[in-house]
């Protein structure tokens, strides 16, 4: 397999359509599109940490689901956090891609493996596929935030503004801008990865109880989506995850 049948396997899969008018999320780093792929590893973000460990696996690919070039940069210096990474790539030949809104929204994506892992059953998606609407088999707030810890780990934050417990909108990542677009008459808890104080501040207003349940950890559930994508069209190409333990 060459490093163009895997790019342009995914660009089909999850079409640059399905990203967001800001996003740039896709090619980040090709070092050569007729180069022999052997292993490819996934992970949330392209650090120095992923990058020694495709070096030390021989992978000549990463993928990722944040941009690695996400802040334009028109220098690459490699005494800075983002050139040194690229300059470590290109002298190591590993190309990146990476996909990001495309793949919150896709069917089975980031939200979609946040519900299920978290057993909530998704009725219905807005804000373009950002957010989903889901119902809780649990019925009190404080005993699902204590059985998602089980799944999010003990970082989770939690801020109780109501009494109700029925409705839980579920956006992965950062859903702060997606706030006031909550349907307030029926959606009373919001899970999300991260939000800042402001949103914090209009959550209670809103009469919103909100779960944070740490960037990190609400979007690095799909990497194994991710992995079945990838092998079942290259059975034969190794592909391993690489986890940020602490994040």
């Amino acid at each position: 397999m060459i490093f163009n049948d895997v790019y342009q396997y995914l660009e089909s899969v999850f079409p640059r359509t399905d990203s967001e008018p800001w996003d740039c999320d896709g090619l980040d780093i090709c070092i050569d599109k007729s180069a022999e792929i052997k292993k490819i590893v996934l992970a949330l973000d392209v650090t120095t940490p992923v990058i020694e460990y495709a070096k030390k696996e021989g992978a000549s690919l990463i993928i990722s689901h944040h941009p690695l070039l996400f802040d334009k940069i028109n220098v690459i210096d490699g005494s800075e956090a983002t050139g040194k990474k690229v300059v470590s790539l290109i002298k190591n030949g590993i190309s990146a891609i990476s996909y990001h809104t495309r793949l919150d929204r896709h069917e089975g994506g980031v939200n979609d493996t946040l519900c299920e892992r978290l057993k909530l059953k998704k009725e219905y998606s807005i804000c373009d596929g950002l957010v989903n609407i889901c119902s809780a088999k649990e019925t009190e707030f404080d005993s699902f935030v204590k059985s998602a810890k089980e799944i999010l780990g003990d970082n989770i934050s939690s801020f109780q503004n109501n009494d109700n417990f029925r409705k839980i909108a579920v956006c992965g990542g950062g859903g702060k801008s997606l706030l006031g677009q909550l349907p307030n008459e029926e959606v009373d808890t919001y899970l999300t990865g991260e939000v800042d104080h402001m949103a914090l501040i209009n959550a209670a207003e809103y009469k919103i109880n909100l779960i944070l349940g740490t960037h990190y950890r609400t979007e690095a559930l799909v990497l194994p989506f991710l992995k079945r994508i990838i092998e079942e069209k290259f059975p034969d190409v190794p592909v391993l995850i690489k986890y940020e333990e602490k994040l």
